[in-house]
């Protein structure tokens, strides 16, 4: 390919009609770049922890931290800046970074607005080799929020800083305050276009169908979420894909929830299209989650409808984490064949 014009941020745009020298123009991009492109390592990182998950208001959440990381399957290295804000997150897989995720390190930037009253927060994904990535179809998102802590929105972009849509075609998600730890969150194309809700990766919500427009959602001081339901787009209550109108929800010290609960759009308990009224959750130190168990309004076992299973083990596989046992159960707590 022949170059003609090279573009210096600050330095104007400079037009050869002869050939560039190629050591320049590397040494030119390779002091342009940011630091946190290259290959990053343990000694980077003084914070690590085994779990990270988003909450329902968008807070980056690390849970169970790893002393010895070298020794670790699977820990995050976590750097933050003089506000204690994460400014840089990587993967390690056994002391290496991680190659098998999506993306091995997380840049975060945050960027005040005086002039708007907000305070941008974006995220950007680069694989083990410092080479810009897609997480979920976005190359990086903004979190907008006041300074006060108020969420406001979530855009996706692409690799040019531009609007794009996630895999479920939305681009950005828009929240609102409707009293305090109580919030609505509506979805939107690129184009500005009301979209139905979708699901996204490492946050807390239940699965929805494409009927959806609307949630509506609680929170706990900690911004966990501990009740949510949905609506159409003409803002009628509708059920979750179970038949559930709302769901509620117990959570461990990390915010992961060891219990849910299935109620009616009036708030009275009830049980979903299985007969299931309540599940149950348990995890590993990683967060990963190695039982669960459903129960009818009585409180007794309950099987899904479509198989019979009320219940299931998982076990991992202690050396890296992969999961090489999956036993389904039935409503006697055995081992379904």
């Amino acid at each position: 390919m022949k170059l003609s014009t090279v573009a210096v941020p600050g330095a104007g745009t400079a037009r050869r009609r002869i050939g560039i020298n190629p050591h320049l123009l590397l040494a030119t991009l390779a002091a342009l770049a940011p630091a946190a492109l290259r290959s990053q390592s343990l000694n980077d990182y003084t914070e690590f922890s085994r779990l990270l998950r988003v909450d329902a208001l968008e807070h980056l959440v690390f849970c169970d931290p790893a002393a010895a990381p070298a020794s670790e399957p699977f820990v995050i290295g976590v750097r933050r800046d003089s506000l204690g804000r994460p400014v840089q997150l990587t993967r390690f897989r056994f002391g290496n970074t991680d190659t098998r995720s999506d993306w091995a390190t997380m840049r975060i930037s945050y960027t005040r607005y005086d002039s708007l009253n907000v305070i941008v927060e974006r995220r950007t994904y680069f694989d083990g080799t410092g080479m810009a990535v897609q997480a979920d179809w976005a190359f990086s998102e903004e979190v907008y929020r006041r300074p006060d802590g108020q969420l406001l929105q979530r855009k996706i972009l692409d690799h040019m800083g531009k609007p794009a849509n996630d895999s479920s075609g939305v681009h950005r998600v828009l929240y609102r305050t409707l009293e305090p730890g109580v919030y609505a969150q509506e979805w939107y194309y690129s184009s500005g276009k009301a979209h139905f809700g979708d699901n996204l990766p490492l946050r807390p919500f239940a699965e929805i169908g494409n009927a959806v427009y609307f949630r509506r959602f609680k929170t706990d001081s900690h911004g966990n979420l501990v009740r949510e339901e949905i609506s159409n787009i003409d803002r009628r209550p509708i059920p979750f894909p179970g038949g559930e109108y709302v769901r509620t929800y117990d959570l461990n010290e990390c915010g992961l929830p060891v219990k849910v609960s299935f109620l009616s759009h009036d708030g009275g308990s009830m049980s979903d299209s299985s007969g299931i009224a309540s599940i149950t959750y348990a995890y590993d130190t990683s967060g990963r989650m190695i039982e669960w168990h459903s129960f009818d309004l009585k409180g007794k076992p309950k099987g899904r409808r479509s198989d019979g299973v009320a219940g299931m083990r998982l076990t991992y596989r202690q050396f890296d984490g992969v999961l090489v046992k999956e036993e389904k159960l039935d409503e006697r707590d055995r081992v379904m064949k």
